[in-house]
C-alpha cells in the first residue's frame, strides 16, 4: 500500500487517529490497473515468484522489504542498486514501516533497568547510530530521526533512511488494526488487480468492513510483515571488513574534532596525571611511615 501516499492519502493524523481517505486509496488502485497494461511490468501476490524473476535479472524494478536485501545481494552482487519507492504529485510514498525493538523485562531489577535504560541512550546516540549500520552487510537503518547518513559513505543506507522518513509506523498498541488493514488490502488488491470489482466500488467495501468487523472476525497475517523471514536472514555475520574499519577511522576522527570530546579527553588526562602523582606521594609516604617503624 506504499503508493497511497503518492495521491495524497494521510494514514494517521498527529494523535494516531486513523484519517485514511477512500479517494487517494482508489485513486492508486487504478493507477495499478494502468500499470498493469504496460508491457513488463508484473503486478503479482506471490512474493517468492516477483523475488525469484528479480533474483534472476528477469525485473528492472522490485519493491521488497530490507532484510531482502542480503539475499539479492548474494544472487545478483555488484548488478544490485538501491532505488527509493517511487513518489507522485501528491506526496511521497508511504510504505508500512517496520521496525526491531529491544524490550526491558516488567520483573528486572532497579539496577538492570538502569543498565538497560543507560544502554538505549548509548545505542541511539548518533555516532553510534553511524558504527552500528556501517557493519557489513547490514540493511538496519537509523532508530534516531536526527542521524545524518552521509550518502557518500553509506549510499544504501542514506537511500533506506530517506525512504522510512516517508514511511508509516503504526503505534505498538494499535498493531491488531494493522494485520486487519493488510488482510483486507491484500483481499482489496487482488479482487480489483482481478477485475473483480470496479476500484471505487472496492474501496467503500474495504473501508466499511474496516469500521464494521464482522463477527468473531479472524485474521490470519503475521504481525510482522517480514514474519519468520527476518530471524532467518537479518542474524547474519557482521564481521567488519576494511572498508567499514576505514570507514569507521574516519568517523572516529570527525568525532573526536568536536571541541567537546576533546575537552573531555584533556578532563581526562588531567584527573589520570593527578591520580598518578597522588598515588606516587602516598606510595612514598607510606614507605616512610614503615620504615620509621622498623628503626
Amino acid at each position: 500500500m506504499w503508493g497511497i501516499g503518492s495521491f495524497g492519502g494521510t494514514w494517521f493524523d498527529s494523535n494516531n487517529r486513523f484519517v485514511l481517505q477512500g479517494d487517494s486509496v482508489s485513486r492508486w488502485l487504478k493507477w495499478l490497473k494502468q500499470a498493469q497494461q504496460i508491457p513488463m511490468v508484473y503486478l503479482d501476490k506471490r512474493r517468492d515468484v516477483m523475488f525469484d524473476l528479480f533474483s534472476n535479472s528477469k525485473l528492472a524494478y522490485f519493491p521488497c522489504w530490507t532484510f531482502e536485501y542480503i539475499s539479492l545481494q548474494e544472487q545478483l552482487g555488484d548488478q544490485l542498486a538501491v532505488a527509493p519507492l517511487p513518489s507522485g504529485e501528491e506526496g511521497a510514498a508511504s510504505p508500512i514501516l517496520e521496525t526491531d525493538t529491544l524490550v526491558l523485562n516488567t520483573y528486572a531489577t532497579q539496577e538492570n533497568k538502569k543498565l538497560a535504560i543507560d544502554f538505549a541512550r548509548f545505542i541511539t546516540q548518533g555516532d553510534q547510530q553511524i558504527a552500528l549500520i556501517s557493519a557489513k552487510e547490514h540493511t538496519i537503518t537509523p532508530a534516531n530521526s536526527h542521524t545524518v547518513v552521509d550518502e557518500r559513505l553509506l549510499p544504501r543506507i542514506a537511500i533506506f533512511a530517506e525512504s522510512a522518513s516517508h514511511a508509516i509506523p503504526f503505534p505498538i498498541s494499535d498493531i491488531s488494526n494493522s494485520d486487519r488493514l493488510r488482510f483486507y488490502g491484500d483481499i482489496l488488491y487482488r479482487r480489483v488487480l482481478q477485475e473483480e470489482i470496479p476500484p471505487d466500488e472496492a474501496v467503500k467495501e474495504f473501508f466499511e468492513i474496516l469500521n464494521n468487523p464482522p463477527h468473531n472476525e479472524k485474521i490470519d497475517v503475521f504481525s510482522s510483515a517480514a514474519g519468520k523471514e527476518v530471524t532467518e536472514i537479518v542474524l547474519v555475520d557482521v564481521q567488519p571488513n576494511i572498508n567499514f574499519l576505514i570507514q569507521l577511522f574516519h568517523i572516529q576522527r570527525e568525532i573526536l574534532k568536536r571541541p567537546v570530546v576533546l575537552f573531555q579527553i584533556l578532563l581526562i588526562a588531567v584527573v589520570l596525571l593527578a591520580c598518578w602523582f597522588v598515588a606516587r606521594y602516598l606510595n612514598k609516604w607510606f614507605n616512610n611511615l614503615i620504615a620509621r617503624f622498623i628503626n
